[in-house]
């Protein structure tokens, strides 16, 4: 580890895959840019994450929540932590992510030579009549919001934005949040020539036909407390194409189909939290 950087805090989410989480702070710990603080929030994993990580980096601020909330509340929880701080940056990482050892690095160093932007991330998307498309992964330049993981921030901009939204529980949870900073004018841009390794293993898993009820529920709610028509038309446009997919898929896709429906209903009733249990 090279030097120390007191002006960068990061917030690492997880659940439930300990090898996997200290994989990913250990390649944090090992930036040439060495944050001041990092907040590791556990979302009450059965298998022991929070303990090996303490076990394992005595430095790191390892948080083990009560029970498991989803991808917000973890999120949720670590920022409202580091905000508390000092630290003038704030480096978003899910634990599937391995990124290379000068990735951190190199998103300060833009931040600190472009003071017209607020947030940089690998991956960024642009915002078009209601829908977002991601950018080409290689694309440098603005874009209108970043990909959460990944993603470093100003702290100052985040302080002045409610954090994600526990209530979603999983999925959308890293588009909601970073459209709600756009809405506020923050300034973002991609860089895509750092290595952030992200693996997304959740996505790849076996089971993942629940997540489609989260995937709907959730968008429902975005286009609907947006109040936008253009929310609405990227909603219908995106959820036909995923229903088309879902066809094509046979059974599995079917069974997504169903998912998709009890979501459109609860999104549109507003029951919202952990409504479908994760399998897989």
């Amino acid at each position: 580890m090279h030097g120390v950087d007191p002006g960068v805090a990061v917030v690492i989410w997880t659940y439930g895959r300990a090898a996997v989480a200290a994989e990913c702070v250990r390649a944090v710990l090992e930036q040439t840019l060495v944050p001041q603080r990092v907040v590791v929030v556990d979302s009450a994993s059965p298998d022991g994450t929070a303990d090996r990580l303490r076990a394992e980096f005595p430095t790191v601020e390892v948080v083990r929540l009560d029970a498991n909330e989803g991808m917000g509340a973890a999120i949720a929880e670590g920022l409202t932590r580091v905000l508390g701080g000092p630290e003038e940056l704030v480096w978003f990482v899910e634990d599937d992510a391995v990124p290379a050892p000068d990735t951190l690095a190199r998103l300060a160093q833009h931040l600190t030579t472009h003071h017209e932007v607020e947030v940089v991330g690998p991956r960024g998307a642009r915002l078009r009549r209601g829908r977002w498309d991601w950018l080409a992964a290689s694309h440098v330049g603005p874009c209108d919001f970043c990909m959460l993981d990944g993603a470093l921030a100003r702290a100052a901009v985040l302080r002045g934005v409610e954090p994600p939204r526990r209530d979603f529980f999983i999925m959308h949870v890293d588009v909601e949040y970073p459209l709600r900073l756009r809405r506020a004018g923050v300034r973002s841009f991609q860089l895509g020539t750092v290595q952030h390794g992200a693996r997304q293993l959740g996505a790849a898993s076996r089971s993942t036909e629940w997540r489609a009820y989260y995937q709907t529920r959730n968008h429902v709610r975005i286009a609907l407390e947006w109040r936008s028509p253009a929310m609405w038309w990227g909603f219908a446009v995106r959820t036909l194409a995923q229903v088309t997919a879902d066809v094509v898929a046979g059974r599995r896709g079917w069974r997504r189909i169903g998912f998709r429906a009890r979501g459109l209903v609860d999104g549109l009733r507003g029951r919202m939290g952990q409504t479908v249990q994760p399998t897989g």
